[in-house]
């Protein structure tokens, strides 16, 4: 598939948000808690934003035949993809102390295309494209 059909659509649809906060607080594991392969940061400020742009972008891929997320989406950053956990209660107990917590701000003015491939040493990320946010 190519890719720059859906660059040249979605660039009008991410660029006419603004620019906005994003505080990012608390810590959890997809697929959950206790048996969690992704270690992420949740987003509190700037998470309705968030999930608007992310709908926007499901709707234009949607077009593409990239099917829509069944589950609800949960903005978040991932921190890190683990194989395998040494002591995982511990990293368990440490997850949980940190679920309130607010880890810092920042101003998100970017969105980033990035494809994600398995290998046999972990994931490879490659960045398609950058959008602007803000740009009418």
């Amino acid at each position: 598939m190519l890719i720059e059909p859906i660059i040249k659509e979605l660039s009008p649809v991410i660029e006419k948000f603004s620019p906005f906060e994003a505080t990012f607080s608390g810590m959890g594991g997809f697929p959950n808690i206790k048996n969690f392969k992704v270690l992420w940061a949740g987003i509190s400020k700037g998470e309705e934003q968030i999930c608007l742009i992310q709908r926007q972008i499901e709707n234009v891929l949607s077009k593409y035949n990239f099917p829509k997320e069944e589950k609800k989406y949960t903005p978040h950053i991932t921190i890190c993809r683990l194989s395998s956990i040494k002591d995982k209660n511990d990293l368990i107990a440490k997850i949980v102390d940190f679920q309130k917590i607010e880890l810092g701000n920042i101003l998100a003015k970017y969105i980033t295309l990035i494809q994600s491939e398995p290998s046999k040493s972990g994931y490879k990320h490659t960045r398609l494209h950058q959008f602007s946010l803000g740009i009418r």
